[in-house]
């Protein structure tokens, strides 16, 4: 057995975001026939396992405990978290909820919904034990609600958080609180204030484009979110005159990066493997062993470069049209050399002035007959006149490659729909 395959718990971040991330992390390769993926008091019991410089303290994470905010029997609002299970227990279920905002053409839509039937089903116990709290009495305790940052003393009253975070609910605000304490003790702190009161730990929110104090449930459906736990931060809050170690706990909407937690069947989530970070990373890591033959190389071209590592350089996969490099890198370069020194190209802004846009083609205007390739010098700058950034300018380095066509990279998003090439690069991390 591998050291990847006696991992119980493993994070999974794709830029495609959830549906990719999901995939990824049911992937047999990593999850084995059978296991789920992470609640936030999975989260919970990975961090009480294990210390602030450890992945799950450091890492946001998108979990499948859901939140669903609506009208009780009673006739008042009410907010009901569920942990694993219910409507959003499941990708369809995650899917059809958010489908509310993301088919929306107009765009007017905010944040995910469920039926009132779904609803009442939750607050009724018919899918399994939930945790219900009354939401008017929420906003009537917080002067700012959902934007105010709590203290471990006030955390450990908080009955929305309680239902968040679930069973090791006291455990976990007693832990949180003693690394705050260290972690002010390390900067000082104590020569501003000593002792250092009750420290601030948590800053509870909502959905920010569907706030609970302003969006009330309609058409006889009920709001519904997955919910996310921040990674540690330093934070300042308005009045104090320190800031605190803070993580969030809120709402995913669908927008948002997704990194989720696959969990094998059975495991205890002591802690969390990092997973691969980002693509881009693994493949900067390990290129001599990505790279692929092409069957059909071209014979020449004219392309921007990208440096890997020091010393080590590749073109770029080509962009289309006038637009954004691409940052992607593509072939091998075996040598280069400069030819004189770094020119200025001048063109005008494409769409929005923060990004550098431009045409190949006119940037090959200025370029040495002998040239095949170049790299940006520097950061692009805006020429501004009375209407605003009409142009853009950089320097370019030209240069003279020796390309090797015969190989290529494997692109980014290959890799991060490989989960098997994941796990051998990973598994060949851990033997290092």
């Amino acid at each position: 057995m591998s050291g990847i395959d006696r991992v119980p718990a493993m994070a999974f971040y794709h830029p495609d975001g959830l549906v990719a991330a999901w995939k990824q992390a049911r992937s047999p390769a990593f999850m084995g026939k059978k296991g789920r993926i992470a609640t936030l008091p999975d989260i919970v019991e990975a961090r009480l396992g294990s210390y602030p410089d450890g992945a799950a303290w450091r890492k946001y994470f998108t979990t499948l405990s859901a939140e669903y905010m609506g009208f009780g029997s009673n006739g008042g609002r009410i907010l009901i978290v569920a942990h694993g299970i219910g409507p959003m227990a499941t990708l369809d279920g995650i899917l059809k909820a958010y489908s509310y905002e993301y088919n929306d053409k107009e765009r007017n839509h905010r944040g995910g919904r469920i039926t009132e039937e779904q609803f009442r089903d939750l607050e009724m116990g018919k899918y399994g034990d939930v945790e219900i709290v009354d939401l008017e009495e929420i906003l009537d305790w917080y002067k700012y609600p959902f934007l105010e940052q709590l203290s471990a003393g006030e955390a450990l009253w908080e009955p929305l958080l309680r239902a968040r975070l679930g069973c090791h609910y006291d455990d976990y605000i007693e832990r949180h609180e003693s690394f705050a304490r260290d972690w002010h003790k390390i900067r000082g702190h104590e020569t501003i204030i000593d002792p250092i009161p009750d420290p601030q730990i948590i800053k509870m929110g909502d959905a920010a484009n569907c706030g609970y104090a302003y969006h009330l449930p309609k058409d006889g459906s009920a709001i519904a979110h997955l919910l996310v736990i921040g990674g540690l931060m330093e934070v300042s809050s308005c009045g104090n005159r320190i800031p605190g170690l803070i993580c969030d706990i809120n709402c995913h909407e669908w927008w948002n990066g997704v990194r989720l937690v696959g969990v094998r069947n059975g495991a205890e989530v002591k802690a969390i493997h990092p997973g691969i970070g980002n693509t881009f990373g693994l493949i900067k890591r390990h290129w001599r062993a990505l790279l692929k033959p092409v069957r059909d190389p071209p014979a020449s071209g004219f392309h921007p470069l990208i440096r890997l590592d020091k010393g080590v350089w590749f073109t770029q996969c080509a962009k289309r049209g006038a637009g954004m490099d691409t940052f992607e890198p593509e072939f091998p370069i075996e040598k280069f050399e400069c030819l004189g020194q770094p020119v200025k190209f001048t063109s005008d802004t494409l769409g929005y002035y923060g990004f550098y846009k431009y045409d190949i083609r006119a940037l090959m205007i200025l370029a040495p007959p002998e040239a095949n390739s170049y790299y940006l010098v520097g950061e692009a700058k805006n020429i501004w006149d009375d209407d605003g950034p009409e142009r853009q300018y950089c320097y370019v380095q030209f240069c003279r490659s020796k390309i090797d066509y015969s190989q290529r990279l494997i692109r980014e998003n290959q890799l991060a729909n490989d989960p098997d090439l994941i796990k051998i690069l990973l598994e060949a991390e851990e033997e290092e």
